[in-house]
Protein backbone atom coordinates (compact mmCIF):
# COMPACT_ATOMS: atom_id res chain seq x y z
CA UNK A 1 0.00 0.00 0.00
CA UNK A 2 1.57 3.79 -0.94
CA UNK A 3 0.25 6.62 1.11
CA UNK A 4 -1.58 9.32 -1.27
CA UNK A 5 -1.15 12.89 -0.81
CA UNK A 6 -4.34 15.02 -0.49
CA UNK A 7 -3.65 17.15 -3.79
CA UNK A 8 -3.48 13.98 -5.71
CA UNK A 9 -6.90 13.47 -5.87
CA UNK A 10 -10.13 15.61 -6.32
CA UNK A 11 -13.50 14.85 -5.63
CA UNK A 12 -16.32 15.52 -8.61
CA UNK A 13 -19.59 14.05 -6.85
CA UNK A 14 -20.51 11.68 -3.75
CA UNK A 15 -23.31 9.68 -4.04
CA UNK A 16 -25.48 6.69 -1.85
CA UNK A 17 -26.81 3.72 -3.84
CA UNK A 18 -28.49 0.86 -2.85
CA UNK A 19 -28.87 -2.75 -5.30
CA UNK A 20 -32.54 -2.51 -5.27
CA UNK A 21 -34.74 -1.88 -2.61
CA UNK A 22 -33.61 -4.04 0.16
CA UNK A 23 -30.25 -4.09 -1.33
CA UNK A 24 -26.93 -3.42 0.61
CA UNK A 25 -26.13 0.18 0.49
CA UNK A 26 -22.74 1.27 -0.78
CA UNK A 27 -20.85 4.71 -1.52
CA UNK A 28 -19.85 5.57 -5.27
CA UNK A 29 -16.93 8.53 -5.26
CA UNK A 30 -16.21 9.85 -8.70
CA UNK A 31 -12.97 11.52 -8.45
CA UNK A 32 -10.26 12.76 -10.35
CA UNK A 33 -6.21 11.16 -9.41
CA UNK A 34 -3.32 12.73 -10.85
CA UNK A 35 -0.30 10.98 -11.34
CA UNK A 36 3.26 12.03 -13.00
CA UNK A 37 1.00 14.93 -14.91
CA UNK A 38 -1.50 12.47 -15.86
CA UNK A 39 -5.24 12.71 -14.58
CA UNK A 40 -7.34 10.14 -14.67
CA UNK A 41 -11.07 9.99 -14.30
CA UNK A 42 -11.62 7.25 -11.67
CA UNK A 43 -14.91 6.06 -9.46
CA UNK A 44 -14.60 4.65 -6.28
CA UNK A 45 -17.13 2.00 -4.51
CA UNK A 46 -17.06 1.61 -1.05
CA UNK A 47 -19.40 -0.17 1.94
CA UNK A 48 -19.56 0.45 5.68
CA UNK A 49 -16.95 -2.28 5.75
CA UNK A 50 -13.27 -1.65 6.68
CA UNK A 51 -11.33 -2.76 3.88
CA UNK A 52 -14.11 -2.69 1.07
CA UNK A 53 -12.96 0.17 -1.27
CA UNK A 54 -12.66 -0.89 -5.58
CA UNK A 55 -11.59 2.18 -8.02
CA UNK A 56 -12.00 1.54 -11.96
CA UNK A 57 -11.56 3.67 -14.09
CA UNK A 58 -14.77 4.11 -16.41
CA UNK A 59 -13.05 4.84 -20.06
CA UNK A 60 -9.88 2.19 -19.40
CA UNK A 61 -11.58 -0.72 -17.08
CA UNK A 62 -8.49 -2.65 -17.62
CA UNK A 63 -6.53 -0.58 -15.29
CA UNK A 64 -6.37 -1.49 -12.24
CA UNK A 65 -6.09 0.18 -8.94
CA UNK A 66 -5.65 -0.64 -5.65
CA UNK A 67 -8.54 0.54 -3.32
CA UNK A 68 -6.64 0.25 -0.48
CA UNK A 69 -4.47 3.05 -1.54
CA UNK A 70 -7.33 4.96 -1.78
CA UNK A 71 -9.50 4.29 0.73
CA UNK A 72 -8.02 6.26 3.46
CA UNK A 73 -8.60 10.08 1.34
CA UNK A 74 -11.89 8.64 0.04
CA UNK A 75 -13.10 8.13 3.42
CA UNK A 76 -12.28 11.08 4.53
CA UNK A 77 -13.91 13.05 1.52
CA UNK A 78 -17.59 10.94 2.68
CA UNK A 79 -17.57 12.18 6.32
CA UNK A 80 -16.49 15.42 4.94
CA UNK A 81 -19.74 15.95 2.71
CA UNK A 82 -21.96 13.28 5.04
CA UNK A 83 -21.26 16.46 7.86
CA UNK A 84 -22.07 18.89 5.02
CA UNK A 85 -25.60 17.14 2.93
CA UNK A 86 -28.19 15.28 4.25
CA UNK A 87 -26.72 11.77 3.94
CA UNK A 88 -28.29 9.48 1.11
CA UNK A 89 -30.44 12.19 -0.30
CA UNK A 90 -31.16 12.46 -4.06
Amino acid sequence: MITMEKDSIRIKHIRVHRNGVCGYAFIAVHFLFTEDDTTHVLIGILTDKKDNCFVVEPKYPENAYRGDDFEPLLREAIEQWASQEKYGSD
